[in-house]
């Protein structure tokens, strides 16, 4: 599988790629969280925008409280490259779906999930 790496030359690189100035992200993401601890608000990022367990932890690191993800799918990504508390925020609909919920609650019993009733 092709896993691209911080540093990589570009001529390396298959597209489509995601390329981010890491000093410029890494202030606004302090600058972010600075603004909400001032506030003594708690965050928790929707990590389908990020769509990376390494962006993830970059947020978790600056004072992001959990993730949230969309999908079961979402949540398997996540907790695959370490990210243990998610919320998954859409119902889960069908037997595979609840069958992949519940063998990835089995692994990390940190899963939450919306359900409407």
């Amino acid at each position: 599988m092709y896993h691209p790496q911080v540093g990589d030359p570009l001529e390396a690189l298959d597209t489509p790629v995601m390329l981010v100035d890491l000093d410029l992200m890494e202030n606004n993401i302090a600058s972010l969280m600075a603004r909400f601890r001032e506030r003594r608000v708690l965050v928790r990022p929707h990590l389908k925008t990020v769509k990376s367990p390494e962006l993830a932890r970059v947020l978790l690191a600056a004072g992001a409280s959990d993730g949230c993800v969309a999908k079961v799918s979402e949540a398997e990504v996540m907790v695959q490259g370490g990210i243990e508390d998610l919320l998954i925020t859409t119902e889960i609909v069908g037997k595979p779906k609840l069958a992949r919920l519940v063998t990835l609650v089995q692994r990390n019993p940190r899963i939450k999930v919306v359900v409407d009733k």
